[in-house]
């Protein structure tokens, strides 16, 4: 059950010291150190391996492909792709991948579940019915609540098995897990009204639309315009039930393939032939995963990262509007922002308008016209050989979408997300000087702050003089 509305923990009152998170040992995984993913391996492998027992039928191909999947994995890892979402999520589509193409490599050899081969004869296709709007609403999320949502929803873990993956403890997993959940209705809600913006009359039944369990029902008018209207119904569905939907649609809309009754029996058959794993133990007779020996990067290659991650996390686990970004220089919790290959020879010249759909990487946002996009507070957006000239530039000037919310603000960073901003605007200062001079090619970050978990920093574009 999701547990709602109950006081948060605070940091100082976390009981001891928590274990190691996914993203944590798949950093020190990506160093070469065979220990961190074997601690994965382990704590992934039951899941992993129920969900093959929902692809093929015979048990030693499943042990087969787990190993196969979990070797794959290894591989991207090393290489250092960031990914994007929940680890799980992305062994179970490493998994369902590696079934298909050894089925098709040696058909004879890779029984599969009559299911899965009607799904794989049909071409694979993903479901469409359903939400998607729902399946955006979640990509937007921070990462620590899409972690939740799927270990906790639609996998439905005991909160002992994710406390682990995320880091906390067993009894913050629940406060977790419904600040995703009040942070994927707004958001829903959000990615919904601007659907129907152009809609007078489904505006105004969004305003009244009931947004879960225990909340009154619409009136008489706007009942009826929930009965007429397909988009707003199927919105006031959602809503009524945001865990059931999230459960039913999402792993159809992340995998296409997803047997849940299978998987479960498949997982706690897993779990059973190895109950010291459930305790973090790696189990015995088991097989040790060493990482492929790609080249070697260095550690601090490696660990410059976002540290708009970490003052997410943090944000997100203990409540409380994100802190300011800390401008020391510790390597935070997550690489994805600097890790994802910049585009040489292209270059931009500064005092242009870059419009901000123009980005080379990004996380955390969602497109708002054909040259904007909306931030959440994990989002950060990164333009790539921004080109400041000779002659020295110290204003920045962000052009907000008048429809975000005002206390929103954009902080710029420049070739090291780790580092402290050059500026901050806001809607009410949109042009602002920098804390120094600055001329040549520099990459450019920019990192929402907002004061709630749905996507409040809205712009066009920016550009310096």
């Amino acid at each position: 059950m999701i547990r709602l509305n109950r006081p948060l923990l605070r940091p100082a009152d976390r009981p001891g010291p928590a274990a190691v998170p996914d993203p944590d040992l798949l950093r020190e995984a990506g160093y070469g150190r065979d220990a961190a993913y074997q601690q994965l391996v382990e704590r992934h492998r039951a899941a992993v391996r129920g969900y093959l027992g929902t692809c093929v039928a015979d048990p030693p191909t499943a042990d087969r492909l787990t190993g196969l999947t979990f070797t794959r994995a290894g591989q991207t890892v090393r290489r250092g792709d960031p990914g994007a979402g929940p680890w799980r999520v992305r062994l179970l589509a490493t998994a369902r991948t590696a079934t298909l193409q050894e089925w098709r490599r040696e058909p004879d050899a890779v029984p599969l579940t009559e299911g899965f081969r009607s799904w794989a004869a049909a071409g694979g296709a993903w479901p469409l019915d359903g939400s998607d709007r729902l399946t955006e609403a979640y990509r937007i999320l921070p990462l620590p609540w899409q972690t939740v949502l799927w270990h906790g929803v639609v996998e439905q873990e005991d909160p002992r098995a994710t406390a682990p993956i995320t880091g906390l403890h067993p009894d913050q997993v629940g406060d977790l897990t419904d600040r995703a959940l009040a942070g994927l209705r707004s958001t829903f809600t959000a990615l919904h009204r601007r659907a129907v913006a152009h809609r007078p009359a489904c505006t105004a039944a969004l305003t009244a639309l009931p947004t879960g369990p225990g909340r009154p029902a619409p009136d008489p008018a706007g009942a009826a315009h929930l009965t007429d209207c397909p988009l707003c119904g199927a919105a006031a569905l959602d809503l009524a039930d945001l865990p059931g939907r999230l459960r039913r649609q999402l792993p159809e809309r992340l995998l296409g393939w997803w047997d849940e009754a299978a998987r479960q029996r498949g997982r706690e058959e897993a779990a059973a032939a190895a109950p010291d794993a459930q305790e973090g133990r790696p189990a015995p007779a088991r097989r040790t995963f060493r990482l492929p020996d790609a080249h070697r990067r260095s550690k601090t290659e490696l660990a410059a990262g976002s540290v708009l991650a970490l003052v997410a996390a943090l944000a997100a686990g203990f409540g409380g509007p994100p802190p300011a970004a800390p401008a020391a220089a510790g390597p935070p919790p997550s690489a994805a922002a600097r890790l994802l290959p910049s585009r040489p020879g292209v270059t931009t010249p500064a005092t242009t308008l870059i419009p901000a759909s123009a980005f080379a990487a990004a996380e955390g946002t969602a497109p708002i016209s054909a040259t904007g996009r909306a931030l959440t507070p994990a989002g950060w957006l990164r333009f790539d050989n921004v080109d400041f000239g000779a002659t020295p530039k110290t204003f920045v000037r962000i052009r907000f979408d008048p429809r975000g919310a005002e206390s929103a603000e954009i902080l710029v960073r420049l070739d090291d997300p780790g580092t402290p901003p050059v500026a901050a605007a806001r809607p009410a200062a949109p042009e602002t000087r920098l804390t120094r001079a600055v001329t040549g090619l520099h990459n450019v970050y920019l990192f929402a702050r907002c004061p709630s978990a749905t996507a409040c920093a809205e712009i066009e574009g920016f550009s310096f003089r």
